[in-house]
C-alpha cells in the first residue's frame, strides 16, 4: 500500500497454492509442511539509474520491510506463519514459481 524506495516498485509477489507446490517451497526454505498458501517475494535484478550509486539496490531492501509488514497483518487476523528471507534454495524456489532472470526469489512467506 506504499510505494518502494525511490519509488521503483522493483519487486512482485507470487501466490502459491496447491499441496505439491507448498511442499516443494516449504521443503526449499527448510521448514516442515503444513502451509495452506504461501507468498514468495520477487526481486528484480535488472539495475538502472538509480542503482548506479547505491550499495545494495532498493528491492534487497524493500521486500523485508514488505514481508515484515504482511508478517504483522497476518498476525493481526489470527494466522501463523513461516517466514523464510535467509537460507532458502533459490534456484529451488525460482524453479517451482517458475522464475527466471532477471527475476530472483528474496524471500518466502508460509502460512499455516
Amino acid at each position: 500500500i506504499a510505494p518502494s524506495a525511490g519509488n521503483t516498485q522493483k519487486w512482485l509477489f507470487v501466490a502459491v497454492a496447491g499441496e505439491q507446490a507448498l511442499r516443494g517451497l516449504a521443503g526449499a526454505c527448510g521448514v516442515d509442511g503444513g502451509w495452506k498458501a504461501a507468498v514468495v517475494g520477487v526481486g528484480d535484478t535488472v539495475t538502472g539509474f538509480l542503482y548506479e550509486k547505491m550499495e545494495k539496490p532498493f528491492w534487497m531492501i524493500d521486500l523485508p520491510i514488505a514481508f515484515s509488514q504482511m508478517s504483522l497483518m497476518a498476525a493481526s487476523m489470527g494466522l501463523a506463519l513461516d517466514l523464510s528471507l535467509r537460507d532458502i534454495d533459490e534456484a529451488a524456489v525460482n524453479a517451482l514459481v517458475g522464475l527466471r532472470p532477471p527475476l530472483r526469489a528474496v524471500g518466502v512467506m508460509g502460512i499455516r
